[in-house]
């Protein structure tokens, strides 16, 4: 059972991360020296995965869908590591397989997309449409929404790197 859910229209989705990239690079351009490393892998990460993954959906399913996604408890956690662990034994006869990893955790995230056949499916039903169906890069930006809703902080702390950021950008008194 999920903890919480969050619906994200994928035409908002890509003005989100353009607007991201769009303060990454005020930020690059701002910084004396070398900019933050943390701000060039998140602007890396938008560019060459979360944004190519949303301009797939947005081609597949218009700027109108939705995804519905939810928080993961330790429940849907237990769940998806007992999948990733039974594949890889089935598979390989041992334990972490990372494209697994991804594949369950995404499935067991889903409540409602354009590309499910029904409403909050089980992981059985969910995991082969991921795996099968779906562009890579569009299941990375899935793992990292999925993700953010799943941490604790949820959006609450400011994390660290971003901190150090924000003091390398400001001005000195």
């Amino acid at each position: 059972m999920p903890l919480e859910t969050h619906t994200i229209r994928l035409g908002d989705a890509r003005d989100r991360l353009d607007n991201r990239l769009d303060e990454l690079a005020d930020r690059t351009a701002a910084a004396d020296g070398d900019p933050p490393t943390a701000v060039l892998e998140e602007a890396t990460a938008i560019e060459t995965k979360r944004l190519p993954g949303v301009l797939w959906g947005l081609q597949e399913f218009g700027a109108e869908a939705a995804v519905e996604i939810a928080a993961l408890s330790h429940g849907d956690m237990a769940e998806v590591t007992d999948r990733i662990a039974g594949a890889s034994a089935e598979q390989f006869g041992h334990g972490g397989v990372d494209g697994a990893a991804t594949t369950f955790f995404v499935a067991a995230g889903l409540v409602d997309a354009p590309f499910l056949e029904e409403r909050n499916p089980s992981i059985e039903a969910a995991a082969p449409i991921v795996g099968g169906r779906l562009q890579p890069q569009f299941v990375q930006w899935l793992e990292h929404e999925i993700d953010a809703r799943t941490s604790i902080d949820s959006g609450n702390v400011t994390p660290f790197a971003e901190r150090v950021a924000a003091r390398e950008t400001s001005e000195p008194e």
